[in-house]
């Protein structure tokens, strides 16, 4: 039995896999996509970027561990950091992405 691709994202969700909430430009549907290993990281790195460039003495680093594949991605460094850091509320899908980023990477 097929699932729909709304059931597909649903179980995949469901087994770990992030996803992310984008706007569909041409019907302005939201539409929730899944991310790969490659898209979590950069998701990472982006928020590395947007809370703790020039705050954080670490970002270097931080950007550096998130870029390679062969290390774990350091999550709960990053939240850790943007806490000390920043004083800037994320969003509600920086938050949702952050959950799944945890949820995934630990």
């Amino acid at each position: 039995m097929a699932l729909s691709i709304s059931a597909l994202v649903a179980k995949l969700q469901s087994e770990g896999f992030p996803t992310v909430v984008k706007t569909d430009e041409a019907t302005n549907a939201r539409v929730e996509i899944l991310l790969t290993d490659l898209e979590s990281r950069i998701a990472l790195k982006e928020l590395i970027e947007k809370y703790l460039k020039g705050r954080d003495p670490d970002y270097d680093r931080l950007i550096e561990i998130v870029q390679d594949p062969t290390r774990q991605v350091p999550v709960r460094g990053v939240l850790e950091n943007i806490r000390r850091y920043n004083n800037s509320q994320c969003t509600h899908e920086e938050l949702k992405l952050i959950n799944d980023l945890l949820y995934i990477y630990g």
